[in-house]
């Protein structure tokens, strides 16, 4: 048994309580780290975020773009830069943004990665042969990804709003 003093006494404290104390400091450490769930503060998010953006920038930017007369190049160029896109919504999924925030961003993400999956259909139209649907689906894709970077911008995003 531990003795515990009190104004200069000794006053023996029985295990149990040790045992409480314990475990009320276990509780609330645990619901302190439970109540910020690993989330991240708006500011720390769009620097992270734009870190991860940047990083998938400079590797977007070492495939050149194709001459559009070229069909096979075309369809490989819009499958490499999607898919560079998809891994890095990928990864800024796994960030964990402001609760808060989530909504708005999950939507922004959603519509991102569906703009990317239209790339992927303008590709395989491409490398088929069937330019015009390609054109048009690759125009509606792009106009989707502008309104996407609008909305990143919006937030407070530079590098992810750029792409």
């Amino acid at each position: 048994m531990m003795r515990s003093k009190t104004r200069g006494l000794s006053v023996p404290v029985p295990g149990i309580w040790r045992r409480s104390g314990a475990a009320v400091l276990l509780v609330l450490l645990a619901l302190t780290l439970v109540a910020g769930c690993g989330r991240l503060s708006k500011k720390d998010y769009v620097r992270k975020a734009d870190t991860i953006c940047r990083a998938t920038n400079v590797e977007s930017a070492k495939t050149p773009v194709p001459d559009k007369t070229n069909v096979r190049a075309t369809a490989d160029y819009l499958r490499t830069q999607s898919k560079l896109l998809i891994g890095q919504a990928d990864r800024l999924d796994a960030l964990k943004g402001p609760k808060k925030d989530e909504p708005r961003l999950r939507d922004v993400f959603r519509r991102q990665r569906d703009a990317l999956t239209q790339l992927q259909k303008a590709a395989d139209q491409y490398q088929l042969g069937d330019e015009t649907d390609a054109t048009i689906t690759a125009n509606a894709a792009n106009q989707a990804l502008l309104e996407v970077r609008q909305d990143l911008q919006g937030y407070g995003f530079q590098d992810c709003a750029t792409q």
